[in-house]
């Protein structure tokens, strides 16, 4: 799909499609049976990159300052707007937002809010095949976790799935292969290429490509 202006949905439209992004064609229980010590680390083994939006996310603090607030309110508008009209250019002639997700890191207390948008947008622009912005949220994200997570492995290994599933889209196996050892390391330091759960993965990243393949086809 690309980025041209389509006719606008409705909100009960975007919703389902926001919904939709988040829904995952295998079952998390399956995926952990089959790699062991990556426990519950994936979301959707479906060849979606939007994988990263089934994890629960805390609610926005009730309490921020005007400024914290505006700057979250202006995310979420021009997500929401981007995903109602199907124009990831929306996204790209915003200078806020993409001086947002360029920068790396956050401020611990906006991190749960921040985190909440940077998962709406990889799902959004993967799911719009605009992986150079999936790949800035994807890395932007890895930063926040690093700073304000860095003791919560399953989110740092879902990320760096994430980001390993992006490159494998954009035909890009090497980098999804070193960014899978980061990925499968960060959940079981004992792992390594011969390990069932690198396997498996590496075999799901190589039907992610296949996928993104066939559909530029």
């Amino acid at each position: 799909m690309n980025d041209q202006k389509k006719k606008p949905m409705d909100d009960a439209t975007a919703q389902a499609l926001v919904k939709q992004m988040a829904n995952t064609e295998v079952e998390k229980d399956q995926v952990v049976s089959m790699v062991g010590n990556l426990i519950g680390m994936l979301g959707n083994m479906g060849g979606r990159t939007s994988s990263v939006l089934p994890r629960t996310t805390p609610a926005p603090s009730k309490v921020q300052k005007p400024e914290v607030s505006a700057k979250i309110k202006h995310l979420s508008e021009v997500l929401h707007n981007a995903a109602t009209e199907q124009n990831l250019d929306i996204l790209r002639n915003d200078d806020q937002f993409m001086y947002w997700i360029k920068k790396e890191g956050c401020k611990q207390k906006t991190f749960d809010d921040e985190l909440q948008f940077v998962r709406q947008a990889i799902g959004l622009t993967a799911d719009m095949n605009g992986f150079d912005l999936a790949m800035l949220a994807a890395d932007k994200a890895i930063s926040m976790a690093r700073i304000h997570a860095r003791n919560d492995v399953e989110l740092l290994s879902e990320l760096y799935w994430v980001k390993a599933e992006i490159f494998a889209s954009t035909d890009k196996m090497p980098d999804a292969l070193k960014t899978l050892k980061q990925c499968v390391a960060i959940a079981d330091p004992d792992a390594d290429e011969n390990s069932e759960a690198y396997k498996e993965l590496a075999k799901q990243l190589e039907e992610s490509r296949a996928r993104a393949k066939n559909a530029r086809l």
